[in-house]
């Protein structure tokens, strides 16, 4: 492969990603071709905030609703946090101390938050 001045690190992951797709019988060309096709991913986009914030509808004229409808929101978004950080912990055949220790001190900060 002529890297053409690309950056070591760039050629690696491109040989790295070849060989994940020739393991599947499938071809990296056609990926990035796609890639090359596609419109850039925006970070609003793939966040998709609109969407969320679409979700708010409140159901009678008392003005405080879209705060309870929106803090009732987060609170369940924190809870789905905490349980994919669990999940993480539970995946993990071997879980070191800075891994548990991370995985921890982020269920600990989204706990707090709900406080």
């Amino acid at each position: 492969m002529h890297n053409s001045g690309l950056d070591a690190d760039i050629v690696s992951k491109v040989k790295a990603l070849a060989a994940k797709f020739e393991a599947t019988g499938q071809d990296l060309a056609s990926y990035l071709d796609g890639l090359l096709h596609r419109d850039y991913l925006k970070y609003w986009d793939y966040i998709r905030l609109e969407t969320l914030l679409d979700l708010q509808h409140p159901k009678t004229a008392f003005p405080d609703e879209v705060i309870f409808i929106g803090y009732h929101q987060i609170t369940e978004l924190y809870f789905k946090l905490i349980l994919h950080e669990l999940e993480q912990l539970c995946q993990q055949a071997a879980i070191g101390y800075s891994y548990w220790q991370e995985k921890l001190s982020r269920i600990e900060r989204y706990f707090g938050l709900l406080v």
